[in-house]
């Protein structure tokens, strides 16, 4: 397959003709080696239909500390960043996997003068950093996205996960959801991403992380 595709684009560049993935490839180069940037996002419906090469956007942000705490001082430092960047504290949202973590966050960007509020108390105002669990990020979009704990033993709990050695077929479904919880909560991001953890990193993050 490999083969035939570098034979089509060989014989592309010989006929010095484009395609529309082509076109994009060239395009992206074009706008990355631009000082000034003509767009700061877009908005996209039924991206299942795009290639690859249509999607440029910023690499997420991957940060691991040594301990809880240091990585929620450092999420403090971030959020504090985006705000001074003008980004407004409603458009911003944190996202944890237990309620436990992202009670744990609030208090620290509280203790930094950053307005919180819940996603879990739909009621409250949207004057405030939206933090919540991954379940409550469905469906909601922010500028900027920062997800906490994600970390060996945290993402995902083991008590979420069948053993293998129980139901391998269960197991293997069980993974597969906390995956796509970990990846629901990383895409509510249209702007920037930050992933965090402390101690070991989820084996969820091994292809970026090593």
């Amino acid at each position: 397959m490999w083969q035939a595709i570098w034979e089509f684009q060989e014989e592309l560049g010989r006929r010095r003709v484009w395609t529309h993935e082509t076109v994009c490839v060239e395009a992206t180069r074009l706008l990355e080696e631009r000082a000034d940037k003509p767009y700061r996002h877009v908005v996209v419906d039924e991206a299942q239909d795009l290639h690859p090469v249509q999607v440029h956007g910023r690499p997420p942000e991957l940060r691991g500390f040594a301990v809880q705490k240091d990585e929620l001082d450092a999420l403090a430092h971030t959020v504090r960043r985006w705000l001074d960047a003008g980004v407004e504290p409603g458009e911003i949202g944190v996202a944890a996997r237990s309620n436990m973590l992202a009670d744990s966050a609030a208090a620290v960007l509280e203790r930094a003068a950053i307005p919180v509020r819940s996603l879990a108390r739909a009621q409250e105002a949207d004057d405030g950093v939206r933090i919540g669990t991954m379940h409550r990020m469905k469906g909601l979009e922010f500028r900027c996205v920062a997800v906490v704990g994600v970390s060996d033993r945290q993402v995902p709990p083991p008590g979420a996960v069948t053993p293998t050695g129980e139901d391998p077929l269960t197991h293997s479904r069980d993974l597969q959801r906390e995956r796509c919880l970990l990846f629901v909560a990383c895409t509510r991001a249209r702007e920037q991403l930050h992933v965090s953890w402390h101690g070991t990193a989820s084996s969820f993050l091994a292809p970026l992380v090593g």
